[in-house]
């Protein structure tokens, strides 16, 4: 049935939306192209919650009734209405990830690009987002992120293609080693300006 919308995402955003409505929210939708869209959303409508959605600066689009996620401020889709772009720097931000990173790690699975820069983000950073599987550009500079980023499993990142991952500007004071894991795609790492010895920047 998804082919009939192929030309039309709104459409397919509709009938997604009043299904949701309409059904149970604790009942999986039976429209299995619906399943992507409702997980996803549901990602952003948390995201939201936590980081104080109601106080940032721009927040246009966002949770309106009959609105459609993908052209929520912030948020970039795919054809298929798949989530590929979370860009919301510098938009005051506040809260943690760490309730959010099994959402992360399991929903937006199409995800390309995270950018969280210059926001007020405390508590751990989820080593979940680093093992998106097509994650390539992570930036979550100039945060209040601390302590030891939690261990992302040097046995998985074999299999992810991020490119760049920026954390400078950060309270972190370890990294799980090694990040030699991401070598075979990683071409920029930024851990400037955080609470790490020096050995951990050679």
């Amino acid at each position: 049935m998804k082919f009939l919308f192929s030309d039309r995402p709104e459409l397919l955003f509709l009938v997604c939306f009043v299904f949701h409505t309409i059904t149970s929210s604790s009942t999986p939708p039976s429209l299995s192209f619906c399943g992507p869209w409702t997980e996803e959303r549901e990602v952003l409508v948390s995201l939201f919650a936590s980081t104080s959605g109601s106080n940032w600066f721009n927040s246009s689009r966002w949770l309106e009734a009959f609105s459609d996620h993908c052209k929520w401020f912030g948020v970039t889709c795919n054809a298929d209405l798949h989530v590929i772009k979370l860009s919301l720097p510098f938009n005051q931000l506040t809260g943690s990830l760490s309730p959010n990173s099994s959402l992360f790690l399991d929903r937006l699975q199409y995800l390309e690009e995270l950018s969280l820069q210059g926001n007020k983000l405390i508590g751990k950073i989820p080593g979940s987002l680093f093992l998106l599987r097509k994650l390539r550009v992570l930036d979550l500079s100039n945060n209040y992120f601390d302590g030891i980023l939690n261990d992302f499993g040097s046995s998985n990142a074999s299999k992810s293609s991020i490119e760049e991952i920026n954390l400078s500007s950060n309270l972190l004071s370890q990294l799980p080693e090694p990040f030699s894991a991401f070598q075979d795609t990683l071409r920029v790492l930024n851990i400037s300006n955080n609470l790490l010895p020096y050995s951990a920047l050679i």
